[in-house]
């Protein structure tokens, strides 16, 4: 399972978004909120319960992914700052364990 979001305006950067499972539960209902034009705001559903960290990574051809960060278990939300608002962003986020996604 997995969510999507995209936002297209003038002035405001492209966005999408996917996710993908976790160690033991599901990070779902990815959602990117274009806040303005140089910050996206990410929001999923963390079902994960055995997580180490949250990787968030981004793709500028939804192909390519690099982590950008890894935030602490249990987190939902995120806000990419310093973006280019004529570029398209992909995301995708991963719960991972201490030993790997």
């Amino acid at each position: 399972m997995g969510g999507s979001a995209t936002g297209i305006g003038a002035g405001t950067p492209w966005i999408s978004g996917t996710s993908t499972p976790p160690p033991d539960g599901d990070c779902s209902l990815l959602t990117a909120i274009t806040y303005s034009a140089t910050r996206i705001n990410l929001a999923w559903t963390n079902g994960s319960t055995n997580e180490s960290g949250i990787s968030i990574e981004r793709s500028l051809d939804g192909i390519t992914f690099a982590e950008i960060i890894a935030v602490a278990a249990g987190t939902a939300v995120y806000a990419n700052t310093g973006l280019d608002e004529a570029t398209r962003y992909y995301y995708r986020v991963r719960a991972y364990r201490l030993y790997g996604h």
